[in-house]
Formats: structure tokens, sequence, C-alpha cells
């Protein structure tokens, strides 16, 4: 059975989140493509808390998501971002992956929270913590297309990350 990798890509400690700079680097380097779905990266409901998925963000009521399918939207929504919690949600990755021409499978997830929001990344069991800080940003790719860290780490796509976030820790959870 395949396994659901979700990648974890997070400015370097202290670092400004940059969100709008890395969210151009992918665009143009042709690693994510539009259109884009934003909406709040909080869930709603009281009973399920916590933060939307990547591929959950595409699932939302048309009434409570936002597209961007230009350029130009994405950058109005890139200058709400600098104010408000933002998830930019990309349908998948584009090419620039080592050894794949599409990751079909992969949604590409842009957080952006300007006052910070504590993020845990844990293992499947819920053990072994890998990061649990106060963030502005992060990138996260979620789907059994998703590459594993050392295939992003290698890829175009990773460097461009990395470009535009020196410094970046990248941390990789699998669920089967």
């Amino acid at each position: 059975m395949p396994a659901l990798v979700n990648l974890y890509v997070l400015p370097a400690a202290g670092a400004p989140a940059g969100v709008a700079a890395l969210a151009r680097a992918l665009l143009e380097g042709g690693f994510v493509t539009l259109p884009a779905v934003a909406c709040a990266p909080l869930r709603e409901r009281p009973a399920v808390p916590g933060l939307r998925t990547p591929q959950g963000a595409a699932l939302l009521d048309p009434a409570r998501r936002r597209e961007a399918a230009t350029p130009a939207g994405l950058e109005a929504e890139l200058a709400r971002a600098a104010g408000e919690p933002v998830l930019l949600a990309f349908p998948g990755l584009g090419s620039g992956l080592a050894g794949a021409a599409m990751a079909h499978d992969c949604v590409v997830g842009l957080f952006a929270f300007p006052g910070g929001r504590r993020l845990t990344v844990a293992g499947e069991s819920g053990d072994g913590v890998l990061a649990d800080e106060t963030v502005g940003a992060w990138l996260h790719l979620q789907g059994e297309g998703a590459p594993g860290r050392a295939a992003f780490q290698a890829s175009a796509a990773g460097q461009a990350v990395l470009a535009a976030w020196p410094g970046a820790r990248i941390f990789q959870v699998d669920w089967s």
C-alpha cells in the first residue's frame, strides 16, 4: 500500500517567513500551477479543530474559498497573507522534481500566519516530535505523489525553495 507523504518545509528559526517570495519562486519555476485555492487555514467547526490540510482546502464549499486563477489573483492573496492567516493550496507539483515529470497526486499548501502559529510535526503514531515551535509560515507537500525529503532536496523545486528560504528545515512524515 502506498504511503501518504507529508513533507513540511519550515523557514530557518528566527528568519522572516517570506511567503510571497516563496510563492513567486514556485510559480515562476513551474513547480506549481494555477488556479490555487485560498481559504482560512483553520477549521471553523469546534468539533474538528485544527488546521486544514492542503488537500482539504480544495474540498471546501466554494462559498468559503477563493480562487486565485491568475498571477494577479495570486498577488492579491499574497497581499492578504501579509495581514491575516491564509492557506494557499495548489493542485499539484509540476516539473522540476528529480525522476518525475509530474507528481499528479501531490497537493502543495503554503500556510501564512502573520502573527505566528504553533506547529507540531510528529510521526504517524504521534510520538517522535520532529518540530514543535511557533512559525509564521510553512510549505506542506501532501499526497501519494509527494516527494520524499531526499528527492525534494535534490530537485529543482527544492533548490528554489531553499533559495527563497535559506536554511529552511525539511521534515517528512509518512502515513500508511
